[in-house]
């Protein structure tokens, strides 16, 4: 049966071809498209970039720490992690990230969470060239970093203007989510709006980034310091990262505007971190956010402001709340000159303010750890992007000195040592005298335990 079917089948199915085959003049249509033809306003900004678009493959060594294997309950951890503390061990590994070459010469824009850590920075150009990387400067508070390459005559691409930026307006995101996976290192191309401007978005760690730009281009992993680009090929942004439920792009991605990054490259180049300072305190009230402090020298009380008035634009800005307010610290560098208008008894005034560097904070000097240590303000908080508000922060670890042998790095903040909470410099100080230590100590929005003698 199968086989009569299957022959009835084929006796019809030439008949239906068999026209087709016997008369030549029987044509299919065929439209033949050209390269040229096809190309449009995001294909010829993405290859104006395209060129400077790098690979960043980063080895980092990370310490891992393991413990006997009674210490997974808590009982035993209580009674007896003093005679079996747990082991510290060193591990290399590899990263991936993406970065925009921004001068001939090799200077490449990227994220500071792509080469933290580095103890190698390799970069790859998209013609295939690999180069060593070596960190200029970064700012973990804006999650930006420096880095150079040892080349001349290199494809660059050029820095646009993300102020004037509109919401819905397309944008090219480009990167090597792959990296060394692929021999191929030419860039990923995505393609997407503006979704919004000057968001605040928490990450993990508790480190709030402010005044982003969103956007719905895909931003995968691997895409992080990669550029954003508008329509003309100029770069509007660093691509930082994406919310996600899955691990992958679900419309939700975050870039550093590159007017910000622009404000910070001189203070890259020379590996310096310039804290901007207006001299003033706010805080928030039901009409707005009023003026509560003013530092008798500083930029606030030179530009004729005064405690009472109620902020109404920073910079052209519309102050309504601490977000707004937040986001206007987030964009501002040593050195601006920015438009203020204040209400006062019932006046609008207008003014200009000089936004001044941030007075150094003196640590203080526990020589019997080799560490200077100062408590937490709000110059140390963006200094070191800390998830910690409060307590002690290590602010300078000196070679050889007891801090630097048991690991401790500029940034760690010290929560406790032997059980006892670390609130103020004195408390800390008093402390200092034991033998044996066990301190815990918060490390980029992580917690660590560090046991030694001494």
């Amino acid at each position: 049966m199968r086989l009569i079917i299957a022959t009835v089948a084929a006796f019809l199915g030439g008949l239906l071809l068999s026209p087709l085959i016997t008369h030549p003049e029987v044509k299919f249509e065929e439209r033949v498209v050209t390269r040229a033809s096809k190309r449009n306003e995001i294909i010829e900004a993405a290859q104006k970039v395209a060129d400077a678009v790098v690979s960043i493959t980063v080895t980092q060594t990370r310490i891992y720490r393991s413990e006997p294997f009674l210490f997974h309950d808590e009982f035993f951890d209580q009674f007896f992690r003093d005679l079996f503390p747990p082991s510290y061990y060193k591990k290399e590994v590899r990263s991936l990230g993406s970065g925009v070459i921004v001068s001939p010469d090799g200077y490449i824009i990227t994220n500071e969470h792509v080469i933290r850590d580095a103890s190698r920075i390799k970069v790859t150009l998209p013609d295939g060239r690999d180069f060593d990387g070596k960190v200029v400067g970064s700012d973990r508070g804006l999650d930006i970093a420096l880095i150079k390459i040892d080349g001349h005559d290199l494809p660059t691409a050029p820095l646009g203007n993300s102020d004037s930026l509109v919401i819905g307006e397309w944008v090219v995101a480009l990167g090597n989510p792959f990296g060394f996976l692929l021999e191929d290192h030419q860039p990923t191309v995505t393609v997407g709006v503006i979704s919004a401007l000057h968001r605040s978005i928490r990450s993990k760690g508790e480190m709030v980034y402010r005044d982003m730009i969103q956007t719905d281009a895909a931003i995968n992993p691997g895409n992080s310091g990669g550029p954003l680009i508008d329509l003309s090929g100029a770069v509007v942004g660093i691509n930082t990262f994406i919310l996600t439920a899955g691990g992958g792009s679900e419309g939700i991605g975050f870039a550093r505007p590159i007017n910000i990054i622009k404000k910070k490259l001189r203070e890259l180049l020379k590996g310096e971190r310039l804290t901007p300072w207006l001299g003033m305190a706010v805080e928030r009230r039901e009409e707005g956010m009023f003026i509560t402090q003013i530092h008798p020298n500083g930029p606030a009380a030179k530009a004729g402001l005064k405690v009472g008035d109620r902020i109404k634009y920073f910079a052209e800005r519309r102050i309504r709340g601490p977000v707004d307010w937040a986001n206007f610290l987030a964009s501002i560098a040593v050195g601006d000159t920015l438009s203020v208008v204040v209400s006062r008894k019932g006046r609008e005034l207008s003014t200009r303010i000089i936004v001044e560097r941030m007075p150094e904070t003196e640590g203080v000097r526990l020589k019997r750890y080799g560490i200077d240590v100062a408590e937490i303000t709000t110059p140390l908080i963006r200094k070191y992007g800390l998830a910690i508000k409060k307590g002690v922060v290590v602010v300078a670890v000196y070679p050889g000195g007891l801090g630097s042998r048991i690991g401790l790095e500029p940034g760690d903040v010290i929560l406790e040592i032997n059980g006892r909470r670390i609130g103020s410099v004195g408390q800390l100080r008093i402390l200092t005298g034991l033998h044996r230590v066990a301190m815990t100590i918060n490390r980029r929005g992580i917690n660590l335990r560090i046991y030694f003698e001494i």
